[in-house]
């Protein structure tokens, strides 16, 4: 089966179910290894929502560095749907993917309003290489003095001015909290010790991070035991 009849299969909702999962494990195994990567890359640089989800959950699915895919998995950091930054970390995370480009897309998932989106950076910063968090570290302290909601009238109304100096002092400490949460998970510190001394981080962060916790020492151990 050509690769168009595969694709109309793995995305018609009303193919039975069989062929229809047959169909996109045919196209996963093809793009894991660099093949026939066309159909992928325009659903995920789709103009329309469903058909960036369905990339969405197929570059999720890829699980390795496929580099045809670096460019449009990039372009989701910015992407307006949350599973589509998901997929972009998930992706960089698993690909292993790395450069001033990415960590700015990071660094702005960091920052993400999504919890579950925050999560997974988080994730992946504890999991980076010592040499890709050393980089990410510094990119994102010069990124943090950037960060300016400038709310629209902020230089003529007062009330929206005190407003945007509110928020801007907020999502710069939440950055920096993202970060020094990260540092510590690295250095091994207890996650209930980070948990009393950084309170303002939401409670859904700390569950999801507890329940990871095998996986957080897995990273840290593994890191210790590489100079790079």
């Amino acid at each position: 089966m050509d690769v168009d009849e595969l694709m109309r299969v793995a995305l018609d909702g009303d193919a039975p179910s069989r062929e229809r999962i047959d169909a996109q494990d045919v196209l996963i195994r093809r793009w894991r290894v660099g093949e026939e990567l066309e159909p992928l890359i325009a659903l995920l640089e789709s103009e329309k929502t469903l058909e960036r989800e369905f990339g969405a959950y197929f570059l999720r699915e890829i699980m390795g560095p496929v580099e045809g895919l670096r460019a449009a998995a990039t372009k989701l950091s910015e992407d307006p749907l949350s599973e589509c930054r998901r997929a972009f970390v998930d992706f960089m995370s698993d690909s292993l993917f790395y450069d001033d480009q990415i960590a700015k897309g990071l660094f702005d998932c960091l920052c993400d309003r999504d919890l579950g989106v925050r999560y997974y950076v988080i994730l992946w910063a504890v999991g980076a290489s010592n040499r890709h968090f050393r980089h990410f570290w510094k990119f994102s302290q010069s990124e943090i003095d950037k960060i300016d909601p400038k709310l629209t009238g902020a230089d003529r109304n007062k009330r929206i001015a005190e407003q945007n100096e509110f928020w801007k002092n907020s999502n710069r400490n939440r950055a920096r909290r993202g970060l020094e949460i990260i540092s510590r998970l690295r250095a091994s510190v207890p996650l209930e010790d980070i948990r009393a001394d950084l309170p303002g981080e939401d409670d859904f962060v700390y569950d999801t991070l507890k329940f990871a916790e095998p996986r957080l020492r897995n990273y840290v151990a593994r890191n210790s035991r590489i100079h790079d």
